[in-house]
């Protein structure tokens, strides 16, 4: 278990569960998320202040972990584990904090959510061990499909940098925290060498947010 990591880590707001008929909360959807993490088979699942967290571990066999001597070492593993992510979380709280003016909130007067962050991000390890967050920003809607600021930035990633006068070459410089597929029909995703990284150059992304929105022409 040396290279035990994580595979899927998702990030709840306090905006996530939301009944849109009466604007508030299911509770039943946090009933699992407590301050006290919760380890089992395949997750890990806590409160981090008001966010609801659930890690998803490597698959292995259920016996592995039923086994006396080999359950403690899972456990071990999943206890280091929550330690990293928890730092990294730590880390991020004050950019996660400034993040939550963008989320998805059902407006009861208005009848309508309000908003363009989805109220939750979803983590992906990747096979070289890097860390990609899926681009769940809505910038607009071109055609048929949902754009986000990874699809406009992977756009702009493909332009000669020796064509590029210093504005866009503000914008290139962007779209190299923007991973390879983030192509329109999909949502895209923001790359980091770490999870902290990761979140750290997504907000490095949404802190342009009205002007890169400007570029959402360029998903013609």
């Amino acid at each position: 278990m040396e290279n035990f990591d994580w595979t899927t880590l998702n990030l709840m707001f306090p905006e996530w569960g939301i009944d849109a008929q009466t604007g508030k909360r299911e509770e039943g959807y946090w009933k699992n998320f407590q301050e006290k993490p919760k380890y089992s088979h395949g997750s890990i699942q806590f409160l981090f202040g008001d966010y609801g967290m659930d890690i998803k571990l490597p698959t292995i066999p259920l016996w592995i972990t039923q086994t006396d001597s080999l359950k403690e070492d899972y456990l071990k593993f999943s206890q280091k584990l929550y330690q990293d992510v928890l730092k990294n979380l730590d880390d991020s709280l004050n950019i996660l904090e400034g993040w939550k003016k963008f989320v998805q909130k059902f407006d009861v007067a208005q009848k309508q959510w309000m908003g363009r962050l989805q109220d939750f991000l979803q983590f992906t390890r990747q096979s070289n061990g890097s860390v990609a967050m899926y681009d769940y920003y809505h910038v607009a809607d071109v055609g048929n499909n949902s754009v986000s600021f990874a699809n406009i930035l992977s756009k702009v990633k493909s332009l000669p940098k020796n064509s590029l006068n210093e504005k866009w070459l503000k914008y290139r410089s962007l779209s190299d925290y923007v991973g390879d597929g983030s192509f329109s029909g999909s949502c895209g995703n923001i790359i980091g060498t770490t999870l902290k990284e990761c979140i750290k150059n997504a907000n490095e992304i949404y802190s342009h947010a009205q002007e890169l929105g400007e570029l959402k022409y360029l998903m013609r």
